[in-house]
């Protein structure tokens, strides 16, 4: 298994914070974003190695974070060349490049650097194991306002199989959002690899997910009611985190 970590947005809707510094690297209860997601992906004994994926303006940042990092020669740092957010290449592609780069042929997890969860890593994992086919995952919001416009929305059925999937809804027909956890069961890469010729987008995840869906199996781990989901692209994201008593200093 391999992992990539998507962190070549620009964030800025958190500007001026992010706009020479990376959101992943800013502070959560005194230790950076970024530390939980490396943190429970070196718990993963099958995963092989780590990619990080930035852009040029944030790539020495995350190489002096990782200089620092005790496991750094587990992950490997990666820059898509970008500079602007004009010019960002968007999500899937950057995924699609570090692909094609790195020559990926196994089972692949992909998370991206900004978000916070409950959701244990070694359990989606396990869930992945278990359904023996590519997986996402969810969280149910009941606040049709907050998903409008903004969020992924899936249906799925009693087996946890995702029936249908629609990126940033006008209209939500589903309180399940996605989170930004994936793991791509190895036979499916090559649908991944055809996705650009489909004309969908190629920055949003949400778009890939609504063609996946349509084309294998994909299954759906849905994070409980208790759980917590923050997608830390906002300072109002970023203020309700660091209030969250549920994230402890420990916990990052």
């Amino acid at each position: 298994m391999k992992a990539v970590v998507l962190a070549a947005g620009f964030s800025t809707r958190l500007y001026p914070l992010t706009k020479t510094f990376p959101k992943a690297l800013l502070k959560v209860k005194e230790r950076p974003i970024l530390e939980q997601v490396l943190a429970q992906l070196l718990t993963i004994s099958e995963i092989e190695q780590i990619f990080l994926i930035t852009n040029q303006i944030y790539f020495p940042h995350f190489s002096h974070y990782l200089e620092q990092f005790d496991k750094q020669k587990q992950v490997k740092l990666i820059s898509d060349y970008t500079t602007t957010p004009e010019n960002r290449l968007g999500a899937i592609a950057d995924l699609l490049l570090v692909m094609k780069q790195e020559k990926i042929d196994d089972n692949l997890l992909v998370l991206a650097a900004d978000t916070l969860t409950s959701m244990k890593l070694s359990e989606f994992v396990e869930y992945f194991h278990n359904k023996n086919s590519s997986i996402t995952a969810l969280f149910a919001l009941n606040d049709p306002e907050q998903i409008r416009g903004k969020l992924g929305v899936a249906s799925i059925d009693q087996e946890q199989l995702i029936t249908a999937f629609v990126e940033k809804p006008a209209e939500p027909t589903s309180s399940l959002v996605a989170i930004p956890y994936y793991l791509f069961h190895k036979k499916d890469l090559p649908l991944i690899r055809k996705y650009p010729t489909t004309g969908l987008s190629l920055d949003s995840p949400g778009s890939l997910l609504s063609y996946l869906y349509k084309t294998t199996q994909l299954h759906a781990l849905v994070l409980p009611a208790n759980g917590y989901y923050y997608d830390v692209g906002t300072p109002k994201a970023l203020d309700m985190v660091q209030k969250d008593a549920r994230i402890s200093h420990a916990q990052l």
